[in-house]
C-alpha cells in the first residue's frame, strides 16, 4: 500500500502550516513537529488532520521523515549548483613586499 507523509497530505490538500494550525486550534509549530516525526502523534490529532485533509489515516506514513539528499550534485557552467547557490569564492591575500 502506498503511503503519504503528513506534510505531503497537507500540501496536496492545499493548506499551509499556519492555516492547519488555525483550523485545528494548535500552533503551526506543533503541526510541523508531527510532520517531521509522527511516531508519537496522538490518535485524536491524527484523526483531526486526516479528516481535514480528506484522507484515510491508514494512508499516512507514521515515522520519522528524512531529508532528501543529493549525493551527485551537478554544477552548472555559471558556477551555481542545481539549487542556484553559487560556490563561495576563496580569496587569498597576496604578499606585497
Amino acid at each position: 500500500m502506498e503511503q503519504i507523509t503528513l506534510k505531503g497530505a497537507r500540501v496536496s490538500a492545499g493548506y499551509t502550516l499556519r492555516e492547519v494550525g488555525l483550523k485545528i486550534n494548535r500552533s503551526f509549530q506543533t503541526v510541523a513537529k508531527y510532520e517531521k516525526d509522527s511516531t508519537k502523534i496522538p490518535v485524536d490529532l491524527l484523526r483531526e488532520l486526516t479528516s481535514l485533509y480528506n484522507i484515510s489515516p491508514d494512508l499516512i506514513f507514521l515515522g520519522k521523515v528524512r531529508k532528501k539528499t543529493n549525493l551527485f550534485r551537478k554544477e552548472r557552467p555559471n558556477g551555481t549548483n542545481l539549487y542556484g547557490r553559487q560556490k563561495r569564492a576563496v580569496h587569498h591575500k597576496q604578499d606585497n613586499r
